[in-house]
């Protein structure tokens, strides 16, 4: 059990807000946090890391206390057993890619384990000038692990990355958490990291977390019969005789499907829905992808 009491003061584009958390969390859980600019999902990584400090509160991880205002107890970066994945990656370049790897952990069968785990195992000779974005990241995400962190925090690890690579590492990072078990935090501002990769979502508006709950509880209250529900973008929207024809672009590809008038209605090219079913039948729902505004923390 990992239980998270804190508070602090955080400068904001919107001013000073007073931040509060108070949660437990559970190994194996898969934790996404979003919501607004400003609201401290950020700041609530760097605190737990070890790199911002709490005005007051405790962390307490596994009956091991991470941070304590009351005793003045605040264990250093290094000591906290907590992988952290930026959006920028910071590979050290001079390195090779398993050089990457053992310098967290010299440990070469765990890090083999994970080169295949997140389908690099080809690429363990090379430096980082040679690597692609997306493999960058997946590097990054097996140096992080390496260490076998109680947590494995991850700041917007996708949001450089197109459409149908992101799709691939959120498999990868899905896959090396089923293996690991790892408590994993992540921020993200996508709907399909939410809904692909969380077993429990956390929506914060300034200063506190509002919602709390799985993707479905927290962003839809039962809009579909969950049938079948994936989220994505308008492309184009075309009327056909009495209907209307919708592409509709995710990590699945594009896909067109049938609504009618009223179906459409208050929906434009760009917004963000959920397409799922009731009775057989498509529907869209608006999401609202100002919820998921970029970052200004």
């Amino acid at each position: 059990m990992i239980h998270i009491n804190i508070s602090k003061k955080i400068h904001t584009h919107q001013g000073i807000i007073d931040f509060n958390v108070d949660k437990s969390f559970n190994k194996g859980e898969f934790i996404t946090i979003s919501g607004k600019s400003g609201t401290g999902k950020t700041t609530l990584l760097r605190m737990i890391a070890g790199l911002t400090e709490p005005d007051s509160g405790t962390i307490n991880v596994h009956d091991e206390i991470w941070f304590d205002s009351a005793t003045r107890k605040n264990r250093t970066i290094q000591k906290r057993k907590c992988g952290f994945v930026f959006q920028e990656t910071t590979l050290f370049p001079h390195m090779t890619v398993l050089q990457n790897i053992l310098y967290a952990h010299n440990d070469k069968k765990l890090a083999y384990e994970l080169l295949e785990l997140l389908e690099i195992t080809a690429l363990a000779e090379r430096l980082p000038v040679k690597l692609s974005g997306g493999q960058k990241q997946r590097v990054a995400i097996a140096r992080a692990l390496a260490i076998k962190p109680e947590i494995l925090l991850l700041d917007e690890p996708f949001s450089s990355l197109d459409m149908n690579l992101k799709s691939i590492v959120q498999d990868e990072l899905k896959r090396v958490h089923e293996r690991f078990g790892t408590l994993m935090m992540l921020v993200t501002h996508d709907y399909t990291d939410i809904f692909k990769l969380s077993t429990r979502t956390l929506y914060l508006t300034p200063g506190v977390i509002e919602r709390d709950g799985s993707a479905y509880e927290v962003y839809l209250n039962q809009l579909t019969t969950h049938k079948f529900s994936f989220t994505g973008k308008i492309l184009d929207i075309q009327k056909n005789d009495l209907v209307y024809n919708a592409l509709i672009g995710s990590t699945h590809g594009i896909i067109e499907t049938i609504v009618t008038e009223d179906d459409i209605k208050g929906l434009t090219i760009g917004d963000m829905v959920l397409v799922g079913s009731k009775v057989f039948n498509p529907v869209l729902h608006k999401l609202g992808v100002n919820l998921l505004e970029p970052d200004a923390e």
